[in-house]
């Protein structure tokens, strides 16, 4: 049987995620003026995640961890227990941190450990009709890595759209262009792996 991923209270959530970009932006010490310049995004946009009045896109996200000097694992919920020793290798199906992007009707769930390292993994859940969002080139050396393990998922890959069904999955370097949505009935569950051999220049 599947297992059924849904916050307690997803609202609550989404209020939380913009405190949180708030909260990490003043421990910095950074204006809204002085993240936008590091990030390149504007003030506004940065204004309206930090007041939940709009959900950021997953390049938008790396954008902020790094303007902001934080591991990206930040943004997620903190997780409940604390593992030391060869535990700190292990991230538990209950334990996994999660982000809720409540507007881009987007779950993700950070399946790898926390701490530093060249990869990153999420389980990514897409309800009906939410979608990405076009992401531009990353200046960056790098692949990622999508498996479709529940669902349909459209992508566009430097602009060519193909339907990835269940069991579906495609690899492509960081600076390729693309997006993905779930244009079916149900929800789309899929896995998503990054790994970045250096960080973006922009």
């Amino acid at each position: 049987m599947s297992r059924v991923y849904s916050p307690t209270d997803p609202a609550d959530e989404s209020f939380r995620f913009g405190l949180r970009i708030r909260e990490l932006r003043q421990q910095a010490g950074l204006t809204l003026q002085q993240v936008a310049n590091l990030s390149g995004m504007s003030t506004g946009l940065i204004s309206q995640i930090e007041r939940n009045l709009t959900d950021p896109s997953m390049r938008s996200l790396r954008m902020l961890s790094m303007a902001l000097g934080t591991p990206i694992a930040r943004f997620f919920d903190e997780p409940e227990h604390h593992h030391h020793s060869s535990e700190r290798y292990i991230v538990r199906h209950d334990e996994q941190r999660r982000l809720i992007l409540n507007k881009a009707g987007m779950s993700k769930y950070l399946t790898s450990p926390d701490s530093p390292g060249l990869i990153e993994a999420y389980l990514i859940i897409l309800e009906p009709g939410a979608r990405s969002g076009e992401v531009k080139y990353m200046d960056a050396t790098g692949e990622k890595f999508c498996y479709v393990l529940e669902g349909k998922l459209q992508v566009s890959l430097d602009n060519h759209s193909v339907l990835l069904e269940t069991g579906d999955s495609f690899r492509i370097p960081t600076h390729t262009q693309h997006s993905f949505a779930n244009t079916s009935e149900q929800p789309c569950r899929f896995l998503w792996n990054i790994v970045l051999l250096d960080k973006p220049n922009n």
